[in-house]
Order: structure tokens, then sequence, then C-alpha cells
């Protein structure tokens, strides 16, 4: 019996995943359009590896695709605590809180993204978009 469950065992450990392997899946899904199972490889990347900004990131995409505004603005929020000058979370960030009306929020975040990049074209439309609403002229 000790043999099978060493064997076993060995065999679960030559099968083990990297973070990186898990992202490269992930990545392929949001690719495809496979949003729930890109999640599913991204949290079990980041319960391997908390650190890599990028995962909460394109994990925020795959939750903004399937309308879950709250779960994508963590994400976000989590990518830019871990990389504070990380442009497209506060653009993705911005368009959520745009999408929500929480258009103060929103232009907080976008004036941020275009201190970082004052010539962004994404990021000056995203602007126009909540300025607009604020005015009431969208």
């Amino acid at each position: 019996m000790k043999p099978i469950l060493l064997f076993s065992l060995l065999l679960l450990s030559c099968h083990k995943q990297t973070p990186n392997d898990l992202l490269q899946k992930a990545f392929e899904a949001e690719k495809n359009l496979q949003y729930k199972q890109a999640i599913g490889y991204f949290n079990t990347a980041i319960a391997l590896d908390s650190s890599y900004a990028d995962s909460y990131y394109h994990r925020g995409i795959c939750y903004a695709y399937l309308i879950k505004p709250n779960k994508a603005i963590e994400d976000y929020s989590k990518a830019i605590k871990l990389q504070p000058n990380f442009l497209a979370a506060y653009q993705e960030r911005a368009s959520i809180y745009y999408a929500i009306g929480k258009y103060d929020l929103g232009i907080k975040d976008i004036n941020f993204a275009l201190q970082l990049a004052p010539r962004n074209k994404t990021s000056l439309n995203i602007r126009l978009l909540l300025v607009q609403e604020i005015r009431g002229t969208h």
C-alpha cells in the first residue's frame, strides 16, 4: 500500500503547476472569452503568488465582462495597490465607475491616469464621457 501512496504523491508533485503556468492558461481563456474559466485560473495563480498586479487586473477585466462591477473594482484596486502607476487599471476602474454612475470616483481615477500619461487618447475619451455625465450634457 505504501508504494502506491508514494507513487501517487510523486505523480501529483510532477503535475504541480506554477503561477506562471496558470497565468498563461488564464490569459488564453480570457482571450477566448472564457471568463469564468479564466477567473478560476487567476484565483489559483493568486493563491500561489498574490504579488503580481496583472493577475488582479486581468481577473478584473473578466469580472467586468461578466457584469460584476464591484468585483472588478476590487481587483483593479488591488492591482493599483501593487503597482501604483498602473495606467490601464486606473482607466478600467474609471470606466466601471462610469458604467455604475459613480462619476466623481471615475474622474479621480482618470485624472490620475492623465497625470501618468497626459496625451493618452483612451484616458481623454473616458474623461470626456465622465465630464459630460457630470454636466448633464451627454
